[in-house]
């Protein structure tokens, strides 16, 4: 008997939309054809053309559209699942006249999808936290309770599950903490609660998986800095984990205006003074796996031990961060492999300096390297700089004759926010006698000793201040 040629017979139906299949008579009809569509699953999905019509005498090809009912009523969705659509056609006095079930297309409707703004997420150190978004892609039936995993704690954690309510399908932050430098993933699940009906519309979908890299850190000579005026002070940068490769570190102040940072860029170089090539092997010396030979998780540094061979080409090392467990044979030669570098500080120093009115400002660092625990490390806010007001001193320099006195004018660049004393006094010179002895002595005497800057005072010549300097003494 006739039949029909279908384009599948296997479709894939969005939780919430549609699907399409073709239907051609692969015989000519001898009359008019009237082929009749269902649905064994109805509320599952069902084809929108219950019946189409191929005219006789032609191979007509005809598109059948396949919806899920969650497109169709929303409200009152049924899980996904197949459904199976039948054909049967009925022609007066034609070939196609009874035929039945010759062909079934079966209708799979995917469980609807959760969206993630980020399948990729870097977590910093310094933060500690970072997050991202789940977004129903259709309305949960009920409201969902969404679990995200992390599969390594030590790298990063999820604080609490996620539920979505029911009826919306707004955006759900997670918050991810930095738990230990390393990389892992998150998966993002909907549980089935084992009671079968009545559960949500997403129980049952693929996981998803977000990839969480735990970046490393920077450690720092100080969390806060107070800058004097014309006085630089020295802050030194380090990163707070070996480094496999160089690590290239931009450092800018926000707002930019209140200091300035030299260099505001730093390369930290991995040790390179390779044992048994740059340095003589000998028990004792501190080492670290060379650039090439590092490993994860980082080891940190060690000491030689032991000298394992008769040419020098392999020792024996403690780590200091594997207390307890047998020391291990490294090669510095053997098979051409140098596998240990000393150890030595590669910690950099920046100077911060002053540049006008007083304020504060946050200076943050960030990185990128071919180390991958570097490449795109952020340090936000390392350092609250705060800048301190100036006193403008006319002149600020003087000769003063043995036993004679100047005068100089102070006064405020800024006017203070409140009444202010100040004490004024020169440094003493010390001095270091025939027998070595050394002592603090004044060459300089300043009157008055102190003064006082008013907040009344409206502007800032109305502030300023004059004192005398005498000579005591030559210096």
């Amino acid at each position: 008997r006739p039949g029909f040629d279908l384009s599948t017979t296997h479709l894939l139906v969005p939780y919430d939309g549609q699907a399409s299949f073709t239907v051609t008579p692969d015989t000519v009809p001898t009359a008019d054809t009237t082929l009749t569509l269902a649905s064994t699953q109805p509320a599952k999905a069902a084809p929108v053309q219950t019946t189409v019509v191929f005219p006789a005498g032609t191979r007509e090809t005809q598109t059948i559209d396949v919806k899920s009912w969650c497109s169709v009523s929303p409200g009152n969705c049924a899980r996904a699942g197949a459904a199976v659509i039948t054909l049967a056609s009925s022609s007066v006095g034609g070939n196609y006249d009874g035929v039945d079930n010759t062909a079934v297309v079966t209708a799979d409707v995917l469980p609807p999808r959760l969206a993630l703004s980020t399948t990729s997420l870097l977590v910093q150190a310094s933060a500690g936290a970072a997050s991202f978004s789940v977004t129903p892609a259709v309305p949960p039936n009920q409201e969902t309770n969404v679990r995200v995993e992390s599969l390594d704690l030590a790298v990063a954690s999820v604080s609490a599950s996620v539920l979505l309510p029911a009826g919306d399908v707004g955006a759900a932050a997670v918050s991810v903490s930095w738990g230990g430098v390393g990389v892992t993933q998150l998966r993002v699940t909907v549980p089935d609660d084992g009671s079968g009906i009545g559960q949500s519309n997403f129980v049952g979908i693929d996981p998803a998986f977000v990839t969480v890299r735990s970046m490393a850190g920077f450690t720092l000579s100080a969390a806060s800095v107070d800058l004097q005026p014309g006085i630089p002070f020295p802050l030194t940068v380090s990163p707070s984990l070996e480094i496999s490769a160089e690590v290239s570190v931009s450092i800018a102040l926000d707002p930019p205006g209140i200091a300035s940072v030299t260099p505001s860029a730093l390369t930290f170089t991995p040790p390179r003074r390779l044992l048994g090539r740059d340095a003589d092997v000998s028990v004792g010396l501190r080492v670290v796996l060379a650039e090439g030979s590092q490993r994860f998780p980082r080891v940190g540094p060690g000491t030689v031990t032991a000298l394992l061979s008769d040419n020098l080409d392999e020792v024996s090392v403690a780590w200091d961060s594997l207390p307890g467990l047998p020391d291990e044979a490294m090669p510095v030669g053997l098979g051409g492999v140098f596998s240990l570098a000393l150890a030595e500080d590669i910690s950099l120093t920046v100077s911060l300096l002053q540049l006008g009115p007083s304020g504060t400002a946050s200076l943050s660092l960030s990185s990128h390297s071919a180390d991958e625990n570097y490449n795109g490390a952020r340090h936000d806010g390392a350092v609250a700089v705060t800048a301190q007001p100036r006193l403008v001193a006319v002149p600020d320099s003087l000769v003063v004759q043995y036993l004679g006195s100047a005068s100089v004018s102070l006064s405020p660049a800024e006017n203070p926010s409140m009444d202010l004393p100040l004490d004024v006094s020169p440094l003493d010179v010390v001095v270091t006698d025939e027998r070595g002895s050394s002592s603090s002595v004044p060459i300089l005497e300043v009157l008055p000793a102190s003064i006082s800057l008013r907040k009344a005072d409206g502007t800032l010549d109305a502030n300023t201040r004059n004192v005398t300097v005498r000579c005591l003494r030559a210096g």
